[in-house]
């Protein structure tokens, strides 16, 4: 059985996935166009808010806010996103390692580290 996550509703999150055996989880410009649409409807779909976030090829981060959806916004997005990878790409099976990890951005010093990651993605 899975431990619960710790969290509360207003807590902040750095959020991050990797892929498995560190694979590329973004092949090229339009695999990240599909993640950052998938946030774009999420934010819509459940009760969280985006405030910045960064794509790499082998993993991705976010800064989120719960307000009490964020482990299902997540599996939404990720759910989505596995299976846009595969069919585009001709795999199947996980893409990601584990299920997301997910830190309580406890300090300002943290959130503050934080400010780095794309802020593009509040226009989402």
């Amino acid at each position: 059985m899975r431990l619960k996550r710790d969290t509360y509703t207003g807590a902040f999150h750095h959020i991050m996935n990797r892929g498995r055996q560190q694979q590329l989880i973004f092949i090229d410009q339009p695999d990240m166009e599909v993640f950052e649409n998938l946030l774009k409807e999420g934010r819509k779909r459940f009760a969280v808010e985006l405030h910045a976030y960064c794509l790499m090829g082998n993993h991705f981060q976010l800064l989120l806010e719960n307000h009490d959806e964020m482990s299902r916004f997540m599996h939404w997005v990720c759910v989505q996103y596995v299976t846009h990878f595969n069919e585009t790409h001709g795999f199947d099976g996980p893409l990601f390692k584990d299920r997301f990890k997910s830190l309580i951005v406890d300090s300002d010093r943290y959130l503050t580290t934080l400010v780095g990651l794309k802020q593009e993605g509040m226009n989402l």
